[in-house]
Formats: structure tokens, C-alpha cells, sequence
């Protein structure tokens, strides 16, 4: 991970296999709450995926629900567990009760993640419509060239904790399957303009031409840069540009 005003990465090659905790949970809530999360399997409009399948391993599932969408409605059920929790803790403090919301949040976004809805899925709302068609667009010609998947992940506050933004970031990677299935060649990007911190997670196929040391530079020298000035699409152009030179001349 790297913060715009940090040079720190963490190695790529560190996979992290720890479910995020469930201590956010109010007293007396929990049941209702996984029982709500069983029951996002079946949203009505949209097939949520929670575990990697042998099926979607190696590409990009079909959708049927957008980010858009899929936020509103676990808005929906944020807004029901919140309510029973709150009517059995009348007792907290209206500053307690929103910061265990969001913990609620987090824990129900974690659980079920959305489906990508193409290469680039921007949650944080950072690029407009134009750019994003441009990034996709981008990613997708690059994957026919040369098979190797890019995802590029916009995280919003209310997803992630600072600390796991790491973690989710490779999350994503492995439930959406980035890379194709026998070669493991994707690459997954987190950013959070928020948090101003990204990551980029390389599969075991890219950390054998691409070493982490030169991962950091690209996050130092072409995407942070511009990111600092708030250009979050010409960063985010420019390192994908940078990074795909980089791999075009090497993976085979």
C-alpha cells in the first residue's frame, strides 16, 4: 500500500487469508445480521457471489446488478439492521450508534462483494463516465494483446478501514477471479482518494516479471504524482501505460 504522501509499500507476494473481523456487531444483532447476509444471495435483479468458483476462476463474471444499484440496496440494509440494533441499545450515544453503523457496513460490503460490472468498477465516484469508458476501454485491449487481466477498484471510507483497504483490495482480486485461471497473470489496483492510499495486488504469474520493488516505483513515480493534484484519471491512465509497457515486453 502507499500513502500520496508516503514512499511505504508492503510486498506483493504477502497474501492475506484472515476474514475481516466481526467485532463491530451489536449486542443482540447478530443473528439478524447473518441472517441478512444469507439472505443477499437472492436479491431480486442480481446474483450476488460471495466465494470463487472453479466457473468464474480466471475471468470476469457477467453481471446483472450495478455498482449503483448494489450500493443502494445494502444502503437498504444497513438501514434495517441499524434500526433493530438501535431499538436494543437505546442506551448508546448517537455517536456510538453511527460509527457501529458503518462497521455494519463494512462487515455486509466485505461479505458480499458486488460483481464488477467491467475492468474498472469506481465506487468512490472519481472518474466520470468518459473516463472510465477510456480506462476500460484501455484494459480490455490490453488483455487480447497480451491475456493478462487488469482491475482497477475505487474504494469509498465507508467500504474499508485505512488499515484493511490491503486486504480488500486482494479480496476482490481473488472472488472476481482477476487472471486467467492456469496463470494467475492479473492484477488488481485499489485506490481511495479518501484515504489517499493505494495498492496494487499482482498475481503469481506478474510477480515473475514485475518485482515489487518495481511495482513501488510505479506507484511513487507515475500514479501518486498526479494524484496529489487531484488528476485521479491522468494517474491512473499514465500508470496503467507505464505498467502495461512493463509487462508487454515481458510476460511470455
Amino acid at each position: 500500500m502507499c500513502n500520496w504522501g508516503l514512499t511505504e509499500v508492503q510486498s506483493s507476494a504477502v497474501h492475506i487469508q484472515a476474514l475481516y473481523p466481526a467485532d463491530g456487531i451489536l449486542p443482540g444483532s447478530s443473528f439478524k445480521l447473518q441472517l441478512l447476509v444469507i439472505n443477499l444471495a437472492s436479491v431480486p435483479g442480481g446474483q450476488l457471489v460471495n466465494t470463487p468458483t472453479a466457473q468464474s476462476r480466471g475471468r470476469y463474471m457477467p453481471f446483472t446488478m450495478t455498482p449503483y444499484k448494489y450500493l443502494n440496496f445494502l444502503l437498504v440494509c444497513l438501514l434495517t439492521v441499524t434500526h433493530t440494533a438501535c431499538g436494543q441499545a437505546q442506551n448508546q450515544t448517537i455517536g456510538n450508534t453511527k460509527a457501529d453503523s458503518i462497521k455494519i457496513y463494512r462487515q455486509l460490503f466485505w461479505d458480499s462483494l458486488p460483481q464488477p460490472v467491467g475492468y474498472v468498477n469506481d465506487y468512490e465516484n472519481i472518474y466520470n463516465d468518459k473516463e472510465e469508458e477510456v480506462l476500460d476501454s484501455l484494459i480490455m485491449n490490453f488483455e487480447k494483446r497480451t491475456t493478462i487481466q487488469i482491475a482497477v477498484i475505487t474504494f469509498d471510507t465507508t467500504m474499508t478501514t485505512k488499515d484493511s483497504l490491503d486486504a480488500l483490495t486482494l479480496r476482490f482480486g481473488n472472488i472476481w477471479g482477476v487472471g486467467q485461471k492456469g496463470k494467475d497473470n492479473g492484477v488488481t489496483i485499489g485506490i481511495s482518494k479518501g484515504y489517499r492510499r493505494m495498492r496494487i495486488q499482482n498475481g503469481y504469474g506478474i510477480e515473475k516479471v514485475l518485482t515489487d520493488d518495481e511495482t513501488k516505483q510505479l506507484i511513487d513515480k507515475v500514479f501518486i504524482p498526479s494524484f496529489r493534484d487531484a488528476k485521479y484519471f491522468e494517474g491512473t491512465f499514465n500508470g496503467l501505460l507505464a505498467l502495461m509497457n512493463i509487462l508487454e515486453q515481458r510476460y511470455k
